[in-house]
């Protein structure tokens, strides 16, 4: 009996202090005009289950961006693997790392990575070409493995296909965990870090992570014994000089920090690699699919490729990359139809008044609804929904505004240029060498939208279908 008293009384204050806790956001939901509906402990997460209308209001978007810059609770469960990487970092962590990314990441360093995405590109189109004429094929394997090679070399400086026996279970432990992460993510029950650890999922994690830490540690050390090398003077010959044309971004890490622990190496290079991979793939594929099933806009590009190229055989580079305005323009609508990221979360650190002048309080967390502003009709016209490159060639500046793919503010994507130059090179490459066609397996129109998956980024939900000819 005193022991059910004491169970009744423990409940009440668990009650009393829930409902203390929820007051300033009570008082929010009234202002905002959504239902303030609320269940013990399990919190306020389906206020936003409303009248079905979401407001994409771009000026109180890029304000939030700019003005909260702590990404909310939900990105610590991307800590167990990328600990501090700036990606997830909070922002006494992040504003420290951020100048050195983007010294990392400065045009003069990212631009001498065209020549290896030109080569890997080749190998691309190659292993394309087998699938070529056999119907519909699905490109995302085939991107998967480039856009990995690709990252793998710039990354860390290191050749996919040189050492397949050692890079095989890195990449796999590293995607496959990032999808188990996404999982979690949806399984709220799962977030606590006590309970989740009970799990044998949590210990299946912990093994991939140590296969990932272990591959990246032994490459820092390797770079660094390198790197002494080439600043010592020293190669195999003995007759080496230092060139920035050589370097991956671990090893300009390295440089510009003068002081990173081997920790916070491996930490930069993950959040480099998981940025690299998953966003260039989505994108990449999003945008073949799109050029399959629009062929005018498809024969509009490979023009522009003619024009480039003048029927020449030879490796891409960055004066070629420069030229492609209507591609770029492509590239552009392809991400404002499917943005890869398609909601930024963001938590406010203190009572903050938006430009509406409705007042945050601190704590509050928040979502950035970057799909809506990408498809809202008020700056995108009635035809929002639809795929028109046209609309960057002569974009207005409220358009601009509302356009914001790599996220805005401080904690934008540092390497969104690096991105851009991967996605022409493929698309480019691919052109040159087939006419894509849509894909019998599904109808694309206006009534029947490409099938979305949400997970780290924006999929296509027939894991993007097309098929192959030869030109």
């Amino acid at each position: 009996m005193i022991f059910q008293f004491f169970i009744g009384i423990f409940i009440i204050v668990l009650l009393i202090r829930d409902k203390w806790k929820s007051v300033k956001y009570m008082q929010l939901h009234k202002k905002i005009g959504i239902s303030s509906m609320s269940f013990p402990f399990i919190g306020h997460g389906l206020i936003f289950y409303g009248d079905g209308e979401a407001i994409s209001d771009p000026e109180s978007a890029h304000f939030v961006l700019k003005t909260c810059l702590d990404k909310g609770s939900m990105t610590l469960v991307f800590r167990h693997m990328v600990g501090n990487g700036s990606i997830f970092a909070q922002e006494k962590i992040w504003r420290i790392r951020r100048k050195i990314n983007a010294m990392v990441l400065a045009p003069r360093h990212v631009n001498k990575f065209t020549k290896v995405f030109s080569r890997n590109s080749q190998v691309l189109v190659e292993k394309l070409a087998k699938a070529a004429g056999k119907g519909n094929i699905s490109v995302w394997e085939y991107l998967c493995h480039h856009v990995i090679q690709s990252a793998c070399e710039t990354t860390l400086g290191e050749t996919v296909n040189l050492r397949p026996e050692q890079f095989q279970p890195f990449c796999e432990a590293f995607m496959s965990y990032f999808d188990n992460v996404i999982k979690r993510l949806c399984q709220p029950w799962l977030y606590n870090i006590t309970l989740y650890k009970l799990l044998p999922e949590a210990s299946r994690q912990s093994a991939k992570k140590k296969i990932v830490w272990s591959f990246i540690n032994n490459l820092i050390i390797r770079n660094k014994v390198m790197l002494k090398a080439k600043r010592d003077g020293l190669t195999e010959n003995n007759n080496f000089s230092p060139s920035d044309d050589t370097k991956s971004l671990l090893e300009l890490l390295i440089d510009y920090s003068k002081g990173y622990s081997d920790t916070e190496l491996r930490e930069e290079s993950l959040v480099l690699l998981l940025a690299s991979i998953d966003t260039s793939v989505s994108v990449s594929g999003f945008a073949l699919v799109l050029l399959s099933q629009h062929q005018d806009v498809q024969d509009k590009v490979y023009e522009e490729i003619q024009q480039v190229f003048e029927n020449s055989i030879r490796p891409i580079c960055m004066d070629d990359i420069n030229k492609f305005k209507y591609l770029d323009a492509v590239i552009k609508e392809t991400m404002r139809v499917y943005p890869t990221t398609p909601l930024i979360m963001r938590k406010c650190q203190k009572d903050i008044k938006l430009p509406s002048g409705l007042i945050l309080k601190e704590g509050t967390q928040l979502v950035v609804n970057i799909y809506g502003l990408h498809r809202n009709p008020k700056y995108w016209g009635p035809d929002a929904d639809k795929f028109k490159p046209e609309r960057f060639l002569n974009a207005t500046p409220e358009q601009l505004t509302a356009y914001m793919p790599f996220s805005s503010g401080p904690r934008n994507c540092a390497g969104y240029r690096i991105g851009a130059i991967s996605l022409k090179v493929v698309i480019i490459s691919v052109l040159q060498k087939f006419r894509l066609k849509p894909s019998s397996s599904f109808t694309y129109n206006e009534q029947n939208p490409l099938r979305m998956i949400h997970t780290l980024v924006t999929k296509h939900g027939d894991r993007f279908q097309l098929q192959l000819e030869h030109r």
